[in-house]
């Protein structure tokens, strides 16, 4: 597997993560599981945090 091909699966792993943690948080907390929606928090905005190193590789800093 090539570099862009791993960076681009890690993207798209981390892209579902996030958008699966926001429809976990939103069932976690209608059942008042707050512990569960802290935590689900916790991973999406990690996911968000992935995301965004991913689409800042390979591009030039200011």
């Amino acid at each position: 597997m090539s570099l862009e091909s791993s960076a681009a699966q890690q993207l798209g792993v981390a892209e579902y993560i996030e958008s699966i943690c926001v429809e976990l948080r939103m069932m976690a907390r209608a059942a008042k599981l707050e512990t569960l929606v802290y935590f689900l928090d916790m991973a999406r905005i990690e996911a968000t945090i992935q995301i965004e190193s991913h689409g800042t590789l390979g591009k030039p800093s200011d």
